[in-house]
């Protein structure tokens, strides 16, 4: 009988240790984590109370995990991707409870469902950023118009998003390098009314090439600001302006909208008039209907080249449908088959 007993409580101390095991790999606490190898994470909680850097052509996977940031401060870089890559799915965060950076010089691919709370995140011109058949939010902070801290995405190298869907919660994306967007819808759920740092458009082209095919933009408050080379194609703009602009010094501007549809959207093109340059512009919108928005080109410098509107319906507009404002006229401005 005594032996019988001792057996049994040697079955139930095994079993509470291999239970208190199991709970521990539930959660990792680091102060610094490099990775430099492959290393596979799922269904677990990883504070980091310092910085995470991928190295040497390491791969962090990361799976319907949790990765947190604790202490620091906004300034901090808390991820770094020098070379490599980090990959999420599943149901995946990244949170920093004080907010911070992340630098992508490698590769980041994200698919299932990822959030990023409280993280600027550049994507250096070495690096890329793919986001695939994704539900992405990324989330900011708003207190009061002086306190707030929405979230930045930069990309200086290149982003693509396919079949995927981007929710921007006090958030702004910015492309100053190599950005296309197909299959994929953008929308900004939460509107605080209010510029940041200068920041107005929740999407803005600033430099290099952005391609739009097949896609949505709803509710971006405040529009998207293209001063890249953009080319839009079979794309809905719902309550989303596009305004293709050109400011002082600024050279050409080209830009091809091309079956799209805007609803309760303006379609603005604008050059900043300087009065001592002559812009070269490419401009050609086609096949194009809005309802409930107009076509204004305000085209105050003088320009060479091609401005052309063909086969372009507009409806339900209470104003002037289209309003041309051009001071001065070298190059070609086509007005066809209006409706």
């Amino acid at each position: 009988m005594v032996v019988r007993r001792m057996v049994l409580f040697a079955l139930v101390f095994l079993a509470i240790a291999a239970a208190t095991a199991l709970g521990a790999a539930a959660d990792v606490d680091h102060d610094d984590m490099t990775i430099i190898g492959t290393e596979t994470y799922s269904d677990e909680v990883i504070t980091v109370g310092g910085q995470l850097s991928i190295d040497l052509g390491g791969s962090l996977h990361l799976t319907s995990c949790e990765l947190r940031f604790t202490g620091g401060s906004p300034g901090d870089i808390r991820i770094q991707v020098r070379s490599g890559s980090l990959i999420l799915d599943g149901r995946t965060t990244v949170i920093m409870e004080n907010s911070g950076k992340m630098v992508l010089q490698g590769h980041m691919d994200i698919r299932g469902t990822v959030q990023f709370k409280h993280v600027d995140i550049l994507v250096h011109s070495l690096g890329t950023l793919a986001v695939r058949g994704a539900d992405l939010t990324l989330e900011g902070s708003y207190s009061t118009p002086s306190v707030n801290d929405p979230l930045v995405l930069t990309v200086e190298g290149g982003a693509s998003f396919t079949a995927s869907t981007v929710n921007l919660v006090y958030a702004f994306v910015i492309s100053k390098g190599s950005i296309t967007i197909s299959e994929s819808s953008f929308e900004a759920s939460i509107d605080w009314g209010k510029e940041y740092d200068g920041l107005k458009e929740r999407l803005r082209f600033e430099q290099g090439v952005a391609t739009l095919t097949d896609s949505t933009f709803s509710e971006l408050y405040h529009g998207i600001l293209s001063r890249a080379n953009l080319y839009a194609g079979d794309c809905t703009f719902n309550a989303s302006d596009l305004r293709s602009f050109a400011p002082a010094l600024q050279p050409s501007l080209n830009a091809h909208v091309r079956q799209c549809e805007f609803i309760s959207s303006d379609l603005t093109v604008q050059l900043q008039r300087t009065g001592t340059e002559i812009k070269g512009l490419y401009i050609i919108i086609e096949a194009t209907t809005l309802d409930g928005g107009m076509v204004l080109l305000d085209l105050n410098d003088t320009f060479r080249g091609v401005v052309a509107l063909v086969n372009v319906s507009i409806t339900g507009f209470s104003g002037y449908g289209l309003e041309v404002q051009a001071y001065g006229v070298y190059g070609e401005l086509r007005l066809d088959m209006l409706n």
